[in-house]
């Protein structure tokens, strides 16, 4: 991994991109976020994030008790199930576990979402305030779920 850094606004990143955002009938650059957040907004590239995703297919960062942790959804004081991790919303997708976060700054929206039982794992940035990138994602997965089944299935 050599692009992931912690965001900056006064400094040049290379090959950084700018959000945009609709105003009416023409896109305008979005205003970047300044505020402190708990998320971290980190900057990062489609192939960094393939790096990570590949290690945590492994037990090379995070043992397997680690892992079991992470993808083990909450339970509330009062017993009820909470779908949420360490760090991951914990759902089910067309018959599979489906682990997923997204992320969202002025002009951007992200989507990363893993499908451990069926080593698949799709990251989708974009750059466009109006984008729906969970859609994708899951437009994608059924895509590559259907052809590994051979099952007709709708990502809907």
């Amino acid at each position: 991994m050599t692009a992931t850094r912690t965001t900056t606004l006064s400094e040049i990143v290379p090959n950084r991109v700018d959000g945009y955002e609709w105003d009416k009938d023409h896109l305008h650059r979005a205003i970047p976020y300044r505020a402190l957040r708990p998320s971290g907004a980190f900057l990062s590239t489609v192939l960094d994030l393939a790096k990570w995703d590949a290690a945590l297919y492994t037990t090379k960062f995070l043992t397997e008790a680690s892992q079991k942790q992470m993808l083990t959804p909450f339970v509330l004081k009062d017993g009820t199930p909470y779908p949420y991790g360490l760090g991951w919303r914990v759902d089910s997708f067309q018959g599979t576990q489906w682990v997923h976060h997204g992320g969202s700054l002025p002009g951007f929206r992200t989507e990363y979402a893993r499908f451990p039982q069926a080593n698949l794992s799709v990251i989708i940035l974009t750059n466009g305030e109006e984008a729906n990138p969970e859609t994708i994602a899951k437009e994608i997965a059924s895509l590559y779920l259907r052809a590994a089944t051979g099952k007709p299935v709708s990502g809907k």
